[in-house]
């Protein structure tokens, strides 16, 4: 099994070494760890093993998916997108390249996406189109309600759309329609039945993105989520991508775990009853919270924070890492140059190893990460060592 080592009062990279039998330049190169930083109290670290060994015979033995899709989402107009491609195109099927706006009219906004693309095509990676109804500050509803009952918009949306597909050689669309009017959820899968053959018989893969729901009527956290008709969308699309993430805490929620494992797999029992588990991709997130205590949901925002900026925050702060078992996540406090406290709840080896263990367990197509452009080492070490990352030509 995989090996993950909790850093103790007076651990080094040494003795955790000896104590495991492997070679100190194993883990630090497994963890990218810097020889001249400090562990911290807390930190997991993954002892390098024969992991691959283990789950090829773990497949054999039980229903574990050892071969996988793994998709992750990619501003294309972020700062360093394109060495972003390069450095994860070996972990990843896809690049869903964000985004493409939809407009009430059916026109599609315009996209800085040539130099990403390019760099996609000279990957294994295949590159998804991400098409929202994102103002630029919100979701609108309006816009995606034109679109479902406007005939001449929905047809201008579609011919604009295989444009860019067929003009820039995507391979599949993602299309991330948030926070619609919960009456138009009919209107939405019709429109996807009308939709989804346009795409298709043109050669590109279809897929949604649905907020996490725990029943039909019963929506996870701020998502709202009630205009999503999972039994519909998996049902017409070739798979759905689950926004198992800010299911707990998130910028402007409660400090508590991002993505707490009772409340995904409460997603993941309601989905797979509804949804083939072969079309599921898990959500999940790159990205943890630093919230000022006390926090005041009305006018406080956390400040969002990646794993190893959240690592290298507690070893500055002098913190200690704590883990909840419950939520199988990390987090730490600690007290700014202000005296104000705050609370960190981020991911680590742990975390990340018990939702990628839900892949297998569920038997779901694979994974999806929000948002590439955080260091997060220990997540694509585990991901690497536990499935073959399916490929296409």
């Amino acid at each position: 099994m995989i090996e993950i080592a909790v850093v103790n009062e007076g651990d080094t990279i040494w003795a955790i070494a000896n104590r495991y039998g492997v070679s100190p330049d194993e883990i630090i190169n497994v963890n990218q760890l810097r020889e001249d930083l400090p562990l911290v109290l807390g930190q997991a670290l993954i002892i390098p093993t024969n992991l691959r060994t283990f789950y090829q015979y773990y497949e054999r033995t039980t229903t574990f998916r050892n071969s996988i899709e793994v998709n992750a989402y990619l501003r294309a107009e972020a700062p360093g997108a394109v060495n972003m491609v390069y450095k994860y195109a070996p972990y990843l099927t896809y690049f869903s390249v964000s985004s493409y706006r939809a407009l009430a009219n059916g026109e599609i906004s315009t996209l800085d996406d040539t130099e990403v693309l390019n760099a996609i095509k000279q990957t294994t990676a295949k590159p998804i189109l991400v098409v929202t109804n994102f103002t630029g500050e919100e979701f609108s509803p309006d816009i995606t309600r034109e679109l479902f009952t406007n005939e001449e918009a929905r047809e201008n949306f579609i011919q604009n759309l295989l444009s860019i597909l067929i003009e820039k050689n995507y391979y599949a669309v993602n299309i991330d329609f948030e926070e619609n009017y919960p009456e138009d959820r009919e209107l939405y899968n019709e429109f996807l039945r009308l939709v989804t053959p346009r795409i298709k018989e043109n050669g590109f893969l279809v897929s949604t993105t649905l907020a996490p729901k725990i029943s039909p009527s019963q929506p996870v956290a701020w998502f709202g989520g009630l205009d999503h008709d999972y039994a519909a969308h998996g049902e017409i699309v070739d798979f759905v991508i689950l926004m198992t993430y800010d299911l707990g805490g998130w910028f402007s929620g409660p400090p508590m775990a991002v993505s707490p494992l009772p409340t995904v797999r409460d997603v993941l029992n309601y989905s797979t009853s509804v949804i083939p588990n072969e079309k599921i991709l898990l959500g999940l997130p790159l990205y943890g919270y630093d919230w000022q205590l006390p926090f005041d949901p009305e006018v406080d925002f956390a400040e969002t924070i990646g794993p190893r900026e959240a690592l290298n925050r507690a070893r500055e702060q002098g913190a200690m890492i704590e883990y909840d078992f419950n939520a199988q996540a990390p987090f730490f406090t600690y007290y700014d140059e202000d005296g104000n406290e705050h609370i960190v709840w981020f991911e680590d080896a742990r975390s990340m190893k018990a939702k990628l263990d839900l892949i297998s367990e569920y038997g779901l197509r694979g994974v999806s990460y929000f948002i590439l452009g955080r260091n997060s080492p220990e997540n694509w070490a585990l991901l690497s060592k536990m499935f073959t990352i399916e490929k296409y030509n």
